[in-house]
Order: structure tokens, then sequence, then C-alpha cells
């Protein structure tokens, strides 16, 4: 039964901090920092998370994706109700009734600070709507998964992703036509408004090419990239029917927190990796982070070099890889060291030294001599690793 609720955690932490974020948003942004505290702990204290169970039930394990569509909608609803004037729903002395408080019945407005701490929260916690979506828009035999995943990715306002994600990143990755992987030396930032960019770049021209039979209005009406960008409006539409733009600014702050943290992954993922375009994608094309704590919340996409192999595989099935570069910490620590430049550069540049030397095949060597040159940076500039034996 274990297996079975261990990537159930978030299901259940999302709607529980959804209250707590909207009734208390700073315990909420506290209660943030403490699962980011947990998942580091957890993940640098215990050992890796090998075990590949065999799943009796496997339908079970594959619906919990499925999910993420009432806990969005109930996160959703709770911050639409914060930032409305009066009691939207009576959702206030709902929770009142059931909480035995007076913490929701709220004589004012909330402000816009509190309403802004609870979006940064909940954009954070929904950040893990773009991996249970990753999850349905990879069953692409089943067009009602991708449609949900489409929607789940609708509530972080980025469903363009089911487009880039499967037919661009899993074509290209680590080449330069592929603009989720990260380059030597370039930091998350710069990465993120690259990767952006290039995403709804590629979307637009493959769903163009997609509907290049029918008229140029129902190419771009019919376009999976303007259908995308409505499903996320009608969301913001929905804001703004219940709070105005306060309500829209709010959902625009969830969206951005999530899709600035799902770049921060992607980031991390492939980060210096290189591969010759149209070359076999191999497993030392991604670095692989089988840590525990992350493989629980984020279904097993830490497992990252075994999904490249075989992007068809449920999460449930996929394996540790050996013979994938290793990110020692954990996701989560990743992510915050990432987030400082200088130290990320110091941190991965002997580890993409040992990557040239160990695993690049001769032709991925001077793709990453080239790299280090074009990173401008000393420290990468000088890598030079040894001719292996």
């Amino acid at each position: 039964m274990t297996h079975y609720l261990k990537h159930s955690l978030i299901i259940v932490v999302m709607p529980a901090f959804a209250i707590l974020a909207t009734v208390a948003p700073l315990w909420g942004l506290a209660g943030a920092l403490a699962l980011v505290l947990y998942q580091i702990a957890v993940d640098i204290a215990t050992p890796r998370e090998l075990a590949v169970p065999e799943y009796r039930h496997p339908w079970l394990i594959n619906a919990v994706p499925y999910v993420h569509i009432p806990t969005s909608a109930f996160a959703l609803l709770m911050l639409a109700w914060m930032a409305a004037p009066g009691d939207l729903f009576g959702i206030g002395q709902a929770l009142d009734g059931v909480l035995g408080t007076s913490l929701a019945t709220r004589p004012e407005p909330a402000s816009w600070g509190a309403l802004a701490a609870a979006a940064v929260t909940l954009g954070f916690v929904m950040s893990t709507n773009t991996i249970a979506a990753h999850e349905l828009v990879h069953r692409t035999a089943s067009p009602f998964a991708v449609w949900l995943g489409r929607w789940i990715l609708a509530t972080v306002g980025d469903a363009q992703y089911s487009i880039t994600h499967v037919y661009v990143h899993h074509l290209h990755v680590g080449t330069p036509h592929d603009p989720s992987t990260a380059k030597r030396g370039e930091n998350l930032y710069g990465f993120a408004l690259r990767s952006i960019r290039g995403q709804y770049r590629d979307a637009w021209q493959i769903e163009m090419r997609r509907l290049r039979e029918r008229p140029w209005l129902l190419r771009v009406l019919g376009n999976k990239v303007t259908t995308g960008v409505a499903m996320s409006g009608t969301i913001a539409l929905g804001f703004y029917a219940a709070a105005g733009w306060r309500g829209v600014a709010a959902f625009a702050v969830v969206a951005g927190t999530s899709k600035f943290l799902l770049e921060a992954v992607e980031y991390i993922q492939h980060y210096g990796l290189v591969r010759t375009p149209g070359g076999q994608i191999e497993s030392h094309h991604s670095w692989e982070c089988s840590s525990r704590a992350a493989s629980h919340i984020m279904y097993n996409l830490p497992r990252h070099a075994h999904h490249h192999l075989d992007a068809r595989l449920p999460y449930s099935a996929l394996k540790p890889t050996a013979e994938a570069p290793d990110l020692p910490y954990g996701y989560v620590a990743h992510i915050l060291l990432s987030m400082a430049p200088p130290l990320w550069r110091r941190f991965a540049a002997p580890r993409l030294a040992k990557w040239d030397a160990e695993l690049a095949s001769p032709a991925e060597r001077e793709l990453a001599q080239q790299a280090n040159r074009e990173s401008r940076l000393p420290s990468y500039a000088a890598l030079a690793p040894a001719e292996r034996p």
C-alpha cells in the first residue's frame, strides 16, 4: 500500500495548502519553506529510492495524476475567494463552520501583500501540476489523457508545454534545436527567458505545419497554442468575474511562479550536456537524481535518463539508471543551488569535466569543448578533460 500512497502525497498536500495559504498567508509561506526543507533533508539523509515495485492494480497508480484536476480546481477556487470582495459562495463561513474558527470570515478584503503571498505559495505547490500533466501528455495514444493534461497545464498558464515537450524536447534534447536544454555557463534566469520564447515559437511552428492545409484563419484559431492560451484565459476570466483585476493578478502570480519552477527543473535536468544532432539519445544525456522525496512528489521525474530512453513508459515503471551522470543532493537542493549562478557554475564545472572525459563520445567531446569556449567563462574555458583510454 505504501507504494500506492507515496506518489499521492501532493494531491493531499495541495488542498491543505490551498486552505492554509488563503486563510493564513504567512503560515502558508512558512509551510512552503518547511516543505522545501523537508524534501532537502529527506533527499540528503536517506538512501536513494531504487525500488521498482510491481503493482497489482496498475490502474490505481496511473490514475493519480488525474486527481490534479479537482485538487487544482479547489486551490484556484480558494484563491479566487481570497481575492474577491465579501465571502464568495459562502466559502469563508463554511470553512469556519468546519474548522471551528473565525479566521476565514474576513471583515475586509485581503491585502495585496497577503494575496501575493498566497499566490506564490500556491504557485509553488501547483508547480507539480506540470509534472502530473507531463505524465498525461506523454500518453499520446489516449486523446482524453492528453486533453486533460492540457487542462492541468492550463491551470498554471502553460498548455503549450504539451506540444514542445513531446515533439521538440524529446527529439532534440542536448542539441541547439532544443530550447529546454541549458547551455554551459548560461544562468537560470537567462535560460528561463530563452526557453519560454523558444517553446512558444516552436509550438506555433509545429501547429502551423500540422494545419497547413487549412485556411490561414483556421490555422490560427485551431492552433493548439491559441487554444491553450484560451484555456488559461477562460480560467483568468473566471478570476475576473469573481474578483476583478485583483483575481487576474493573483492567477498570473500562480502561473508565473509555477512556470519559473518548471524552467528551474528543466535547467538542472540537462545542464551543459551535449549531443550530436540526429544522434541516438542515451542515458548520459540526462542528469540522474533518484532522491527519495523528489521521486515521490515528482512522479519519478528524477529518474530522467530512463524517461528519455523510453518516454512511453508510465512513471511507475521508470528505473534508476546507473550509467547516467549523477546529481548528488536531490532535485530541490539543486534547484535552489541553480538560483545562485556563481555557486551553480562552481558546482557544475568539475562534473561537466568528468562527463566530457568519461561519458561523452569523441564527437560530443568536441561539441563540449566548443560549448566551454562559447560560455566565455574562464572556469569553463579551462576545462580540458584527459582523453579516455
